[in-house]
Parts: structure tokens; C-alpha cells; sequence
């Protein structure tokens, strides 16, 4: 596909001279569509366009945009989730030249970078890697004011000065914060200029040293005393007036960040798309961010390789050892320039006053409330989903649908991974087999009808069927082959170890043991351990010396302590060990219409 490159400072005028020179005669405007972006830098931002088969990179300068220019709109092409070695259809130049790669920068004050003038040619190596396990960082204020340095006033002062001047800090970026969060890492090799080498030979021809001097130090901070050879490019995120944000509203926003990447790394649906988040001060791309939808969107554009920008320089060169050698010898007595240790974030000097942390160890420290993860335990366990009961006669006729009463398991608790044989379909009338399960128990959740709420594909497909007071026969086909019969209200989350064993030595009237322990009784794991111990020791063929927990994990006798408070400790290890409060899917709708006028056909709720 032939690659281009168009320059536009006056739209239309521009695109209809290249497209003359590519010898296309006529160019639709009513066909143009909304353009889409597909990266930007401090003064420019890159879009693509499709013309008659072939595909350009088309630029435009922040100050000639016009968003409202009718008579020109990029034609449609949604780039569907680019890999790093597809992003060719932005030439090597004008990313280049996009991101400033070629340009020579100066450090100021040991923390602020600023980019001069153009040193390198546009014609070099790029590089261009995708950062396999992306470490965002958060950019946190620190706490003390007076940390922030932003004026001189004092605590002896008078209180409604100190008032004053804290309001004041309140509305500076030094009570932002910034996530930064890397994509991409850029490589660039190129040699200087002919311009910048004839420039610096010029000035070495200047007899008078003290000119001399003087003029190579001005021209080099023309040029910049450095040039970036690796930069990290990825997006940014600001949260502005941190302080005036209360412990509820940040609790809120680390569970839609770690949402959010986890939905653009595919492993998690999106939750509470809809909910509005306006009040968490949410910036993207000098644009406020209303509801969630909007920020799981961006991460997600954000690693399909959209919306780019340099978050950080990574490695440096002295521009001057860019010369030939012979003027790189005559340059070395005039002055020195430092080799630059480290990374520097884009704005580096906005954040002095801030504390830097990984993103994710800040979202998981401390714990988050149980209550914000709700959703993750729900798509976690699949709760969202209904059961499909098969055999054994549970759907009785077709005509009846199901009948509740009927099903044995429906009228208490039923427990999930629990070992059974199945004795009524067997020749076996007793089991050589013992079982054993640890349970422990964290929470149980319950919902009520008015808490059900149902995909809208889900309703399209009841409402198409024929209603009645009964459930008609295709009814049982619909919820007895595609969206399942029975739904549980009320689950009990926690873990369970389990195992199996086969002995032939045992009585066949061995009773059922059942050992009721408080988790905060210190001797519970003892209690554990000795019944395990009467166990091994009373049958052959028995070992409990180990036991397999959810994962599929060995979990030995001596650690079952250890076993258990990791699960107190932490939810994410949690599963479904028991569901109650069964209801049919079909009544449990019907209900809902009646109590409510109408079923509900998307999430009206969120966390708050």
C-alpha cells in the first residue's frame, strides 16, 4: 500500500494539489466522514486516510485545525487493534518528526526539558518496540503544603492568610496528579544535519577565542546540548485538585482505573460504563471525562497504539558528539557538557513536589473496600449467568416447564464441589471412598429481585416469544438450552480444600464427621489438624498430608493456617463455595414486571 505524506496548512488547497500530483483527478468531499486520530504530539496531531485503495498519513498543525470545516473530513478507517509491527502506515519521518525525535532539547534546572531547534535529519533508524509488561506510574501530591514551595507563607501567620494562599495551591498543578501510562518505546539513530555541522564549523573558524566562546555556547543552545535516543510514548491521564477529592470518590477511581486496564488487556468486561464520573476531576487530552465508557475507551485506543505522546526521555547524547571527529577535537576545549543519567518524564518539573508510585501497588494499597469489588466477583464467578439443569428428570414434562418443588436442592443451600457418587445409576451400593472438604466461609451475598438487571439481547429474545400466564414449550428450549433455568439470589464466597480418598479398610456405616469452627478461635487450625491426624492414623491407605484448594494448588496440613488467612485477607483469592435462594429466570422476570411496571434494560447504578 503506497505511503504519503500531507503537510496541510490550508486543507483543501493542499489535498487537491497532491492529489494532481498523484494523478487522481477528482476527490468526493460529500464522501469524507468524521477524521480519526491516531496520534498527536505538543503541536500537531497525525490521522489516516484511505484514498482509492491507498492509505496516507495526514498532518495537521494545532494552529490551522478547524473541527467545524465541513468541506473537509477524512474518510472513515477504524484502525482495528494495531500490533507494533503494523504502525508502518505512519512514515519513519513524520513520526519522526510527530514526536520530535529529530529536534536537539536543553535541561533546565535539572528537571525541565526544553526542545530547540531540528539537529538530526529525518532520514535515520527508528525503532520501534512495544513494552511488553507496561509499568504505569502515578504522579502523587505530597502532602505538606509547604513541601510545594508555591509562596512564603509560614504557619505563624495570620489564619486566614494561610487560608488564602492554601486555596490558592489547591488550584496549581503541583495538586494534580498524573498517570503516565507507556505503550511503546522509540529508538532513534540519525546522523547531524548538514545545516547544524556547518553552523559549529562556522563558528570554530572564528578567530577571537572569546568570541569564539561565546558564540558556540549561544548557537549550541539554539541547537539544544543534547538530542533524545530513546523516548517512551504511551498517554497521560490528570486528575485535577486532588486535595478537594474525598477518600470515597479516590476509592471509586482505583477501582475504574484497574477496570480499565484490565478491560484493555481483554481479561475483564466493562463495569458501570454509563456511570458518570465527572467528579473525580478526570482530564484526557485537555478533554473532561464524564463517564466511565469514555475512560474505558481511551486506555483501550491507548494500547491499540492511538492517542500517543512522549511521556518520558529515556536516553540522552551530547549533541556536539554528533560532529565529524576532527571538529569534536577542536570543540572539547571550549566547554563541557554532562552526560545525563536517568529518565525524565515529560514535565518533569511539575512533579518535585510529587510522590512517584506504580500505579497498580497504589490501587491495591491499602485493600480496596468490599464493596468495590462486587463487580469483580460477579463476572469473577460468573454470577451473571443462569444454571442449565440437565438430566435426572428436573424438567418433568415439557408443558409444565419447571417446577421448583421438584428439585431437592432448591429448598436449602447447595453446595458447590462437593464429591458425590452416583449410587442410583450404579451397581455399587456403598463407596470405598472418603471425602474430605475444609470450607472456610468470608461473605455471602444476596440480591433481591429489584437488583436483577437484565441485558437488553436478553429481553429482545423474551419479548419476541409469544407471552402467557405459563411458560409456553419453547420457552423450556430458550431457558433450558441458551440462557439457563434457575438463578441463585444469595452466594457464599470463600475456598475450599478438598480431597479424596480410597481405602478399603473403613466400616462400611462410617459416619459423617462435621467439625463447626469460628475463624477467630486461635485454635482452630489445631482443632483442623488434629482430626486430620485421628483420620490418618485410624485408616490405612490415608494420607492428609495435603489437600487441593479452588486453583488446583497443594496445600499442605502444617500451612492450612497460612491457607486460611490469605483468604481473609484477600478477596481476589475468593470463590463461590454455595448458592441459595434459588428462583426460575422466567418467573423471577415476570415478577420484576409487575413490582416495577417494566424491566429494567441496562445498568442504572454504579458505585458511588
Amino acid at each position: 500500500m503506497a505511503e504519503r505524506e500531507l503537510l496541510v496548512n490550508n486543507y483543501s488547497q493542499q489535498v487537491e494539489r497532491l492529489l494532481k500530483q498523484l494523478n487522481i483527478k477528482e476527490f468526493d468531499y460529500s464522501k469524507c466522514e468524521h477524521r480519526n486520530p491516531i496520534a498527536h504530539g505538543g503541536f500537531s496531531f497525525v490521522y489516516s486516510i484511505i484514498y482509492q485503495g491507498k492509505q496516507y498519513a495526514l498532518k495537521f498543525l494545532n494552529n490551522n485545525m478547524s473541527y467545524d470545516d465541513k468541506s473537509f473530513r477524512l474518510l472513515r478507517h477504524e484502525l482495528d487493534r494495531l500490533q507494533t509491527e503494523n504502525i508502518t502506515f505512519i512514515k519513519h519521518e513524520l513520526f519522526i518528526d510527530q514526536f520530535g525525535l529529530n529536534k536537539g532539547i536543553n535541561l533546565i534546572n535539572q528537571d525541565e526539558i526544553l526542545e530547540t531547534e531540528a539537529v538530526l535529519g529525518n532520514n535515520g533508524i527508528l525503532k520501534k518496540e512495544k513494552i511488553s509488561q507496561p509499568i504505569p506510574i502515578i504522579y502523587l501530591p505530597k502532602n505538606n503544603m509547604k513541601e510545594a514551595e508555591h509562596n512564603n507563607v509560614t504557619e505563624v501567620e495570620h489564619d486566614n492568610v494561610i487560608e488564602k494562599e492554601r486555596d490558592n495551591w489547591i488550584e496549581t498543578e503541583h495538586n494534580n496528579v498524573q498517570i503516565h501510562i507507556p505503550i511503546l518505546t522509540l529508538h532513534y539513530q540519525c546522523d547531524a544535519s548538514t545545516e547544524f555541522v556547518q553552523n559549529i564549523r562556522d563558528m570554530l573558524d572564528i578567530s577571537d577565542t572569546a568570541k569564539k566562546t561565546l558564540m558556540l555556547k549561544e548557537k549550541f543552545n539554539h541547537y539544544g546540548n543534547y538530542v533524545v535516543t530513546s523516548a517512551i510514548i504511551g498517554g497521560v491521564i490528570t486528575i485535577k485538585n486532588w486535595s478537594k477529592i474525598d477518600d470515597i470518590c479516590k476509592l471509586r477511581l482505583k477501582a475504574y482505573l484497574q477496570w480499565s486496564i484490565d478491560y484493555a488487556k481483554g481479561i475483564r468486561l466493562k463495569n458501570f460504563e454509563d456511570a458518570p464520573i465527572d467528579d473525580l476531576n478526570i482530564v484526557i487530552n485537555s478533554k473532561n471525562v464524564h463517564n466511565a465508557e469514555e475512560l474505558y475507551k481511551w486506555i483501550k485506543d491507548l494500547h491499540n497504539y492511538k492517542y500517543l505522546e512522549i511521556i518520558s526521555f529515556e536516553k540522552f547524547t551530547p549533541t556536539y558528539q554528533l560532529l565529524p571527529e576532527d571538529l569534536i577535537q577542536k570543540i572539547s576545549g571550549y566547554f563541557d557538557i554532562k552526560l545525563i543519567d536517568g529518565s525524565y518524564p515529560v514535565q518533569a518539573s511539575n512533579f518535585r513536589f510529587h510522590d512517584k508510585k506504580s500505579l497498580l501497588e497504589w490501587i491495591t494499597s491499602p485493600e480496596l473496600p468490599l464493596k468495590l469489588y462486587i463487580c469483580d466477583l460477579i463476572q469473577d464467578n460468573s454470577l451473571q449467568y443462569g444454571i442449565i439443569l440437565q438430566q435426572n428428570g428436573i424438567i418433568l414434562k415439557e408443558k409444565d416447564g419447571l417446577e421448583l418443588d421438584k428439585i431437592p436442592f432448591t429448598e436449602h443451600s447447595s453446595m458447590l464441589n462437593i464429591p458425590l457418587e452416583d449410587f442410583k445409576n450404579s451397581k455399587k451400593q456403598f463407596s470405598n471412598a472418603i471425602y474430605c472438604q475444609i470450607i472456610f466461609h468470608t461473605v455471602k451475598i444476596s440480591f433481591d429481585l429489584s437488583d436483577i438487571v437484565y441485558l437488553q439481547d436478553f429481553l429482545n429474545t423474551i419479548n419476541s416469544k409469544p407471552q402467557g400466564h405459563e411458560p409456553p414449550k419453547n420457552f423450556c428450549k430458550l431457558f433450558g438450552e441458551d440462557y439457563g433455568q434457575l438463578l441463585p439470589r444469595t452466594f457464599t464466597l470463600g475456598g475450599i480444600l478438598s480431597k479424596k480418598y480410597i481405602s478399603n479398610n473403613h466400616p462400611l456405616d462410617f459416619p459423617t464427621q462435621r467439625l463447626d469452627l469460628k475463624y477467630n478461635d486461635p485454635k482452630a487450625h489445631q482443632k483442623i489438624e488434629q482430626l486430620l491426624e485421628t483420620w490418618n492414623n485410624e485408616f490405612k491407605d490415608v494420607n492428609t498430608l495435603y489437600f487441593l484448594n479452588n486453583d488446583g494448588d497443594v496445600i499442605y496440613r502444617n500451612n492450612i493456617s497460612d491457607w486460611m488467612k490469605t483468604l481473609a485477607d484477600n478477596s481476589k483469592y475468593w470463590n463461590i463455595i454455595s448458592s441459595e435462594d434459588w428462583v426460575q429466570i422466567y418467573e423471577a422476570l415476570e415478577k420484576k414486571e409487575k413490582y416495577t411496571g417494566t424491566a429494567r434494560t441496562g445498568p442504572n447504578s454504579a458505585i458511588h
